[in-house]
């Protein structure tokens, strides 16, 4: 059947991770992380990563870094509750069982691990139909912060910057560093809205910078003030190798009624 082989993909340094969502190996619908290294020339892959636990979807989502790598598998549990999945990498390969289970806030049919980023000692996790501030499917975004020990802890709950159902914010998420600050980026496609925080290097909290969104009647990202802007052009990435296991298809949008 159709594993949904590259339904995510992430690269960082020598290795590149692969979602199947519906890889079949560990039960029906358990999904998988692909992983492969790239040496003398060429990609070689690695270990298979999964949670072991059958209806998960592992890897609908999926970041690394050179230490970490982080999964989502928002339609875990009977009732979609969802969870992101930490693995690490010991030095010469990544461990199949994840070190940490992430689940922190989420709830029946939240989707939490829809999208996923990781960088630093910093991860976000997306759960789009997440009731936020009560109101249905309005979406939120957790921020985990790394400690000494390598366990990562719930630091910051976002959310929209309006009261509203069906925003999706955390559909998209990403966060990273650019022109001297952190940056956590939260898409919102319910409100064709994308929120940006900027973190403040003496307290470590995320706080709201702009939003952006295109310009046109129906804008309503929030109390802030907007910084419109037109999408910019779509860039095409050519390709040398192919990987392949099962066949490519397209995932389910998150866009389901409660």
């Amino acid at each position: 059947g159709n594993t949904h082989f590259g339904c995510a993909v992430a690269t960082s340094g020598t290795w590149m991770a692969v979602g199947a969502e519906t890889q079949a190996g560990d039960g029906e619908k358990a999904g998988a992380v692909y992983t492969y290294e790239y040496s003398e020339g060429r990609w070689r892959q690695g270990k298979r990563l999964s949670s072991g636990n059958p209806g998960d979807e592992l890897g609908a989502s999926v970041d690394l870094t050179d230490e970490w790598l982080v999964a989502g598998a928002p339609r875990d549990g009977a009732q979609e509750v969802g969870r992101a999945h930490v693995f690490q990498h010991d030095g010469t390969s990544w461990l199949t069982s994840p070190s940490q289970t992430l689940t922190s806030g989420a709830s029946e049919w939240d989707r939490f691990g829809w999208a996923v980023s990781i960088y630093g000692d910093t991860l976000v996790v997306g759960a789009p139909n997440a009731h936020g501030y009560g109101v249905e499917q309005a979406g939120l975004a957790y921020l985990y912060r790394r400690d000494a020990q390598g366990t990562w802890t719930l630091s910051q709950t976002l959310g929209p910057g309006i009261l509203g159902g069906h925003l999706w914010f955390g559909q998209a998420v990403v966060v990273g560093y650019s022109w001297g600050s952190d940056w956590a980026l939260i898409g919102a496609p319910g409100q064709s809205c994308v929120y940006v925080y900027r973190r403040d290097p003496s307290t470590g909290v995320y706080g709201q910078f702009k939003t952006f969104q295109p310009s046109g009647p129906r804008s309503r990202c929030g109390p802030t003030t907007p910084w419109c802007s037109r999408p910019g052009p779509h860039t095409s990435i050519a390709t040398t190798e192919t990987m392949t296991r099962g066949r490519c298809g397209p995932g389910s949008p998150p866009r389901t009624s409660r």
